[in-house]
């Protein structure tokens, strides 16, 4: 990837140049968490990107700074650039690219305290795929992935808020799918966080059965969800409330 944009910076091409430090950003971080180098090669991207008139290498370039910026705990600065990529994604005509980015922020803009903007943009989500002029443009597992990720990101919303019926809604909605997929991480927090939303709705024989689901999963989810699956079990059982739990993605 490297040699790749070095070749498009020889020719003098700052599209493809711009294409490839795209690329590079993203192997820096995803392969070798090398951070500063990745955010320099999109930062480079979105500047060569500028120069030649490239809306999406600017959507992708903003998309991966967003996603960098996050990963370092920067919720504000990553919804600015998610933000400005969904809008060139548009202009980009790209409705693939504003979906994953959307999804992303979803996740951020709940980390800066935007929780109604994160649902409005989980809305935004499920009518772009409902779109019929999207209907052949979105494969298969891109749409069913989407669907998956951005469920699961506004279930926090909902669970931060408080808003259990929601919360039940959007976690029946992906509940068995990331078991199916070998995701244990997430599919223990769906049966866990269910669970209490369940129970706070007073649904206690579904919310026993979750909880269950959870510690099932054993060794490979962490031992803090079994230790508040545990808990909430044994506070079921007592007839006690729901238990205080931690929202944690």
């Amino acid at each position: 990837m490297g040699r790749a944009a070095a070749a498009g910076a020889a020719l003098g091409h700052a599209a493809l140049e711009a294409t490839h430090r795209n690329y590079l950003a993203w192997a820096y971080w995803a392969c070798a968490r090398r951070h500063d180098e990745a955010v320099e090669s999109a930062t480079d991207a979105l500047r060569l990107a500028g120069a030649a008139g490239d809306v999406l290498q600017q959507a992708w370039a903003h998309a991966y700074l967003g996603w960098l910026r996050d990963a370092v705990g920067g919720a504000a600065p990553a919804a600015d650039h998610y933000h400005r990529a969904m809008e060139l994604f548009t202009e980009a005509d790209d409705v693939n690219g504003y979906l994953q980015v959307s999804c992303g922020m979803i996740r951020v803009l709940r980390g800066a305290g935007r929780g109604d903007a994160a649902v409005e943009t989980c809305r935004g989500i499920m009518d772009a795929l409902a779109d019929p002029r999207h209907r052949d443009r979105i494969p298969a597992n891109v749409r069913e992935f989407t669907v998956l990720t951005a469920l699961y990101a506004v279930s926090f919303v909902h669970l931060d808020e408080g808003r259990w019926q929601d919360a039940v809604d959007a976690l029946r909605s992906v509940r068995g799918q990331f078991d199916a997929r070998g995701w244990h991480k997430q599919a223990g927090k769906v049966h866990l966080h269910l669970a209490h939303a369940l129970a706070c709705l007073g649904e206690r024989a579904e919310a026993a059965a979750e909880y269950r689901a959870a510690l099932a999963l054993e060794d490979r989810v962490s031992a803090d969800v079994r230790d508040e699956a545990r808990a909430g079990l044994a506070v079921l059982t007592a007839g006690r409330p729901a238990p205080l739990i931690r929202f944690a993605q």
